[in-house]
């Protein structure tokens, strides 16, 4: 039965005569959570779980200690355990989208991080010189003007067929085309409807064994500009190689192998370089 609460009623009244202390600083501070044996009771038993798939999972109200308490529990257990393995994501050369992890003694992580970042940094400043440099520029032109006359000696014989034919074979920024030159002056679409009708089939015959060797040529400049990339690319893997295996990858090894192998990791700061 509900009743009408006096204003004295309203407080929890607190005789400072019952306590043995003086301040709370003489105190000890409590560790655990203030009414939650059992709730303890089942982190210690979750603690002890050495199986996957197990987890710890608190609920409760906001500020009531639930975070402090739990990492307590946690500090005192670990304390007691060997320091678990640094655990480093890094990236994967076969996946890029699933990265790898590497196992590496504790706080070795950090250092392998470190080191790398200290080796991307003489990268960056050591690889544009090299590119810069008058060998790579002088084998980079050899490999252009290589495909350059590889590329004319395709494109003239084409080109003196054309002209005997009556056509003459256009460069463009798109690439190459024919056109009806019966003068030497390629016509235009109006120019060449125009013509009799017996003309322009006379030059549409023509045409048509010209327009099959240029595809022939076309197919075999893609080849060329291909195999040129290629030779490019190839250029650029070898000086980039040389540029950060010697002797960026060498000294982070030698200092890693200073304070013990890790086989792992080596293999992918080697392969990172590669």
């Amino acid at each position: 039965m509900s009743r009408r609460l006096k204003p004295e009623e309203l407080r929890a009244p607190c005789d400072p005569a019952g306590f043995s202390f003086r301040s709370t600083a003489e105190l000890t501070p409590f560790e655990g959570l203030i009414g939650q044996e059992r709730a303890v009771e089942a982190t210690a038993f979750g603690i002890g779980m050495r199986h996957r798939g197990y987890n710890l999972f608190v609920l409760g109200p906001a500020a009531t200690g639930k975070t402090t308490s739990m990492r307590r529990l946690l500090d005192v257990t670990a304390a007691a355990e060997a320091t678990p393995s640094d655990w480093c994501y890094v990236h994967n050369f076969a996946d890029p989208y699933r990265p790898s992890a590497l196992e590496l003694p504790a706080g070795r992580g950090r250092v392998l991080g470190d080191e790398m970042l200290r080796l991307v940094g003489e990268c960056k400043m050591r690889l544009p010189r090299l590119f810069e440099s008058e060998e790579f520029q002088r084998q980079k032109s050899r490999i252009l003007e290589d495909l350059a006359q590889r590329q004319e000696r395709e494109v003239t014989p084409l080109e003196d067929a054309a002209r005997a034919s009556g056509f003459v074979l256009l460069r463009t920024p798109s690439g190459l085309a024919l056109s009806p030159a019966p003068a030497g002056q390629p016509l235009t679409h109006e120019e060449f409807h125009a013509l009799p009708e017996a003309a322009q089939r006379r030059l549409q015959e023509l045409g048509r064994p010209l327009e099959e060797r240029l595809e022939t040529v076309l197919r075999q400049l893609r080849h060329h500009e291909r195999d040129a990339q290629q030779r490019h690319a190839e250029l650029v893997r070898q000086v980039a190689t040389a540029g950060t295996r010697v002797p960026g990858v060498a000294s982070l090894a030698q200092a890693h192998q200073a304070r013990g192998p890790i086989a792992p990791a080596m293999a992918w700061a080697h392969h990172s370089m590669s």
